[in-house]
């Protein structure tokens, strides 16, 4: 495919975003000229040459491999020259490029994330403080799915609520969460150009009976604020049978305001699971449905990707009607990962 992505053209994007002035690392920090001297070292003459095709070309990000990386860092740390440092160095960089790439959504996982640096060299362990939490690339399980939609006592609901519709929609958190009701009909649900990652177009998914009754029992509580999730305080009532009781909360300028994604983020703290984002959700949802069968161009299509191969195979026409498909077969799926257990304690599938 001509517009299939490399490893090369994926590296020479990633070294235009390092080398942009503008650009900041994970820490929300600009990358200093040794990192990108050394990236760009990389890059050039290391990765890109180590997966570049007899005959030219280059082979594609979705046909790394995770045990041959190992191999070949293997071979860099204990061959002839013996430089562990080295192969730790280009972990690091091919790991931050496909990191990156992740969180661009440029592709689904990062097939290298946990690969374990060499012993050796100059890298020592980082020590990071107990509450540091690193941009996860994690996939919600079977087992896991069912403990996060159970949810936790004494935690918003509304929370929750968010999160859940996160998971069933595969909608990216801020567009969830930015949601107000005007945006949502009968019959689909439309994300404002100004709500999308991108800022370039506008997104819709079709409403399936699943999500119809969640936000039907959703609007009874919130449609007074025009906001699906308004900021709300969850507190105690001692007239109320379960104490506690939501309560919205206005802004200086006296208008209600939608929960922002960091709040809503804490909630998944409290879970007796390993840590995952909110963003992670939306990842599961397109693993799952690959395992349904469905083609990785359907699902950027659901997910509102902005790849060649989705605008490419997809006629406009026939969009909702491919996503109500994927949508109605993921949502079947996750009530069978969910029969017999506790449901939301808002409203249940």
């Amino acid at each position: 495919k001509a517009d299939a992505l490399t490893v090369e053209k994926l590296a020479m994007l990633y070294l235009a975003h390092i080398e942009d002035p503008d650009s900041e690392n994970s820490r929300g920090r600009p990358y200093s000229p040794q990192t990108v001297r050394g990236y760009k070292n990389h890059l050039l003459n290391h990765i890109i040459p180590e997966y570049r095709l007899e005959g030219g070309g280059s082979t594609l990000i979705e046909e790394v491999k995770r045990k041959d990386v190992k191999v070949w860092l293997k071979k860099k740390a204990s061959g002839k020259n013996k430089a562990p440092s080295q192969a730790n160095h280009l972990l690091t960089t091919f790991n931050a490029m496909l990191s990156w790439a992740v969180e661009e959504e440029m592709i689904e996982a990062n097939q290298l994330a946990g690969i374990k640096k060499k012993p050796g060299g100059t890298y020592k362990p980082k020590t990071r403080a107990l509450d540091y939490s690193p941009q996860l690339e994690k996939v919600i399980y079977k087992g896991e799915i069912a403990t996060f939609w159970a949810g936790l006592e004494d935690v918003n609901p509304l929370h929750w609520e968010a999160l859940r519709l996160v998971l069933m929609t595969g909608l990216r958190p801020g567009e969830v969460l930015g949601a107000e009701w005007w945006h949502i009909d009968d019959d689909e649900w439309d994300i404002p150009v100004e709500n999308t990652k991108s800022k370039k177009s506008a997104h819709k998914i079709p409403m399936t009976a699943d999500i119809k009754r969640m936000l039907k029992a959703l609007r009874k509580m919130t449609g007074e604020t025009g906001y699906l999730f308004p900021q709300s305080r969850y507190e105690e009532d001692r007239l109320l049978k379960d104490g506690k009781k939501l309560k919205w909360t206005k802004g200086k300028d006296g208008n209600y305001k939608p929960v922002e994604t960091s709040t809503v983020s804490k909630v998944l703290k409290g879970l007796e699971l390993e840590p995952f984002s909110p963003h992670d959700l939306r990842r599961t949802v397109a693993t799952h449905l690959k395992s349904l069968g469905f083609m990785q161009a359907e699902i950027g299509l659901l997910l509102h990707h902005s790849t060649a191969d989705v605008t490419l195979i997809y006629a406009q026409g026939d969009d909702m009607k491919r996503k109500l498909k994927m949508l109605n077969a993921w949502q079947r799926k996750l009530k069978q990962i969910l029969s017999g257990q506790v449901a939301s304690n808002v409203v249940s599938m």
